[in-house]
């Protein structure tokens, strides 16, 4: 009776034991669940501020993109009404410049005309001195 009372006594001090360690083993179990339960309060707002930053990035790159739109649209048109005035320039340029090779002309044959006329009027008046006014009667 002795020996399963001490044989009951060892069982009962090897459960204490592991119940000990399993109490032990628990309260480890429970503290590392709370500082689990931290680090992902800790991410998970840390994941909120990045999803709040990456929202107000990919905002800002909207705004960004739809301005680039908008200046490449205004640039195009621009360039277009440039290329239409250069155009307009041209034409007229080469129309000043026919109509002043055409001035050109005119006066270099003007200025012929003149030559022959004052000639003619040097001979006239030549021959009006030589005869003394009398050759126009």
């Amino acid at each position: 009776l002795q020996r399963q009372l001490r044989e009951k006594e060892a069982a009962l001090q090897q459960l204490t034991m592991q119940c000990k360690q399993l109490g032990s083993a628990r309260d480890e179990a429970i503290q590392d669940a709370a500082a689990l339960r931290n680090e992902l309060r800790a991410k998970t707002l840390e994941a909120g501020k990045v999803a709040h930053s990456c929202s107000a990035i990919d905002q800002a790159y909207c705004q960004l993109e739809t301005r680039l739109h908008r200046c490449e649209t205004t640039s195009e048109a621009r360039v277009s009404d440039w290329i239409v005035e250069r155009r307009r320039l041209q034409a007229e340029l080469r129309r000043t410049s026919a109509a002043n090779a055409s001035l050109q002309k005119s006066l270099v044959l003007q200025k012929r005309q003149a030559a022959k006329l004052k000639g003619h009027l040097d001979t006239l008046a030549a021959s009006l001195r030589r005869s003394g006014g009398t050759a126009l009667l």
